[in-house]
């Protein structure tokens, strides 16, 4: 079990020392039990006097606020003294975070040691799919000052893990571990009482973490619907990384259905998927103008990107001037030779 060690040394005086001998009765002392009950004590806590005499040494352990028979005027010089140290709060020597963060591949395993001289940090993927990242470098003073001036050693000794529950491959655990006096007290992360002490050392993380991958954009689905039309009045594009398939649909199915499916090759979808990145989708919202209020129908633009998928309409031919290089490969790659049909977009 961890217990905070001595934090305080007192040098006695000659004329204290010979007061306690005055008034310590030995014999009285050693007829004392080992431990003295107090019925009107319990739940107070326990504190115990040592005391050794020529070779012998016997300990009375009784409740906050028993009195000891015999032992009274000695019991109370020794509690005054207690109290007269000022016990100082303890000097943080080190602070470390660990993580493994649920859910997330790559470098998911977050090591951070912080000390009043220097900060280590190393990241890891179990998986091994990914290098890991080390690094290290002097510690801000500010930094360690924001750091100590939070820790809460109530709460982090009622919080403090035994060294048996640690899991270092466990995925979604991870603990606070802080060092003093050379003892090491380790915290899980969801610990009350540690929240602002949290905050803080995130905070500190976050500067040492490698960047996180670009969302990389998956798939892009154009479509271009002419509205009242005769032949194809629907025609989409639908890119799946390097594959391309080109439908095509009549409303009054007086057209075959048109599927094809072709091969792209692999800087043409680069190209594509680095111009889409780049689009100011939040600015545009879902529409831009008013799509299909024309007779020249409306263009619909899907691009699914990490985990989000952005769309916007806007009448056609007039799409958003960032928009042009792209609409250039959708119109060069989008082109069916023979649509089957004299004037497949003619309007009625």
């Amino acid at each position: 079990m961890n217990t905070l060690p001595p934090y305080q040394e007192r040098s006695w005086d000659a004329t204290l020392w010979s007061r306690c001998e005055s008034l310590l009765d030995w014999e009285s002392f050693q007829a004392l039990p080992a431990d003295v009950s107090c019925a009107d004590c319990e739940g107070t806590g326990t504190e115990w006097i040592e005391i050794s005499l020529a070779g012998a040494t016997h300990r009375v352990t009784f409740p906050q606020g028993a009195r000891l028979e015999g032992a009274e005027a000695l019991q109370d010089l020794l509690q005054r003294l207690r109290g007269s140290f000022k016990v100082p709060p303890p000097e943080l020597e080190s602070l470390r975070y660990f993580e493994h963060t649920s859910g997330m591949d790559g470098l998911s395993r977050k090591d951070v040691t912080i000390n009043p001289s220097n900060t280590y940090w190393h990241f890891s993927d179990p998986s091994g799919a990914s290098k890991p990242r080390s690094g290290s470098r002097r510690t801000q003073a500010r930094d360690w000052q924001s750091l100590t001036e939070i820790v809460r050693w109530p709460a982090i000794l009622e919080a403090a893990l035994p060294w048996e529950n640690r899991c270092w491959d466990c995925e979604g655990f991870g603990w606070l571990e802080l060092s003093v006096h050379h003892q090491s007290y380790q915290i899980p992360l969801d610990a009350p009482g540690i929240q602002d002490l949290l905050v803080e050392v995130l905070s500190q993380v976050s500067l040492f973490e490698p960047p996180a991958p670009p969302t990389k954009i998956s798939r892009v689905v154009y479509t271009e619907d002419l509205g009242r039309c005769v032949g194809y009045c629907v025609k989409q594009q639908q890119w799946d990384g390097e594959t391309l398939v080109l439908t095509a649909r009549s409303p009054d199915t007086s057209f075959p259905a048109i599927d094809i499916k072709q091969e792209v090759p692999e800087d043409v979808w680069q190209l594509l998927t680095e111009l889409l990145s780049s689009q100011p989708w939040d600015d545009w919202g879902s529409e831009i103008g008013c799509p299909g209020c024309t007779d020249r129908g409306k263009g619909i633009l899907q691009v699914w990107e990490g985990d989000a998928v952005h769309e916007v309409s806007f009448d056609l031919p007039s799409p958003p001037d960032t928009l042009a290089e792209v609409m250039d490969i959708l119109s060069q790659w989008g082109e069916i030779a023979d649509w089957g049909v004299d004037d497949a977009s003619a309007s009625e």
